[in-house]
């Protein structure tokens, strides 16, 4: 009988050892990943100041709301290392706070494109597993605690090391990533984001995004200048989420420019925004 106990103990000691072992080398590919991949606040960048316009957004305000003749409605954006941001709406006369606001909430995940975020941080409190098909590294990353807005994540890494597909599933649905990274002349050797085309699935609508990404360099830094979007909402068969009906298509362009780097203006104006909120 104590023979037995101690082979138990064995067994769960060495599943846990390899679960361990896992997770540990799911973290490393990700953070090979990370450290290959071009992020501008690791390579000096700690203060920028950035322009950003949505192609059709001024025709599109004339036409639903009585503002009176917009030309030229943009967004000005503070940036501050690690990573506090202020996006201010332009072009737009004083009040409509409400709008303003939705605005700034259509702006700011496209932020992402300018400041890329590391992916370690986003797996931290996630159980990692790895797993290996052919030359494909798949980390699985799932959520023990059944709290997260996302359940899990699933990274296939192809065999240089460049993430190449990103899944995510929750509660309220899913979506597939999948990404086209490149080196660039300014890109200091690590991987930059070419093109990207994501499917969200929610219910049976299904949402297709695929995103073109042109850079400029300025100051030794690369940042984009434009990134053209195609966006396709369709319907799907639920059972097998193949699309059975395209709804629409609509495509548009984000505009990058007047990057200001490092020159402490989008400091000053964070901590002036800090102070009025006092």
């Amino acid at each position: 009988m104590f023979s037995v106990k101690i082979k138990i103990i064995l067994y769960f000691l060495i599943l846990s050892t390899f679960s361990t072992q896992a997770a540990q080398k799911g973290r490393e590919i990700i953070e090979h990943y990370d450290i290959t991949s071009y992020h501008v606040q690791e390579l000096g960048l700690k203060d920028l100041v950035f322009e950003a316009r949505i192609d059709s957004l001024v025709k599109l305000l004339n036409s639903k709301f009585s503002i009176g003749k917009l030309t030229d409605v943009y967004f000005k954006i503070y940036w501050v290392a690690p990573d506090i941001y202020h996006i201010e709406v332009k072009g737009m006369p004083k009040g409509f706070k409400e709008l303003k606001g939705e605005l700034k909430k259509l702006i700011a995940p496209r932020i992402d494109f300018v400041i890329a975020n590391r992916v370690s941080p986003q797996v931290r409190s996630y159980a990692l597993k790895t797993s290996f098909k052919g030359e494909k590294t798949i980390v699985r990353a799932v959520d023990e605690t059944h709290t997260r807005g996302i359940s899990e994540m699933l990274f296939t890494f192809d065999q240089k090391g460049k993430l190449s597909e990103f899944k995510t599933s929750g509660p309220v649905g899913s979506s597939i990533s999948k990404l086209n990274l490149k080196k660039q002349p300014w890109s200091k050797n690590k991987w930059v984001l070419d093109s990207m085309s994501v499917k969200t699935f929610s219910g049976v609508q299904v949402v297709t995004t695929d995103s073109k990404i042109s850079y400029t360099n300025v100051s030794g830094f690369g940042f984009p200048s434009a990134v053209s979007v195609k966006t396709k909402q369709s319907l799907s068969n639920s059972s097998s989420l193949k699309e059975v009906k395209d709804a629409r298509v609509i495509e548009t362009s984000l505009l990058f420019s007047s990057y200001e780097v490092n020159s402490g203006k989008a400091y000053k104006r964070i901590s002036k925004v800090k102070k009025e909120k006092k």
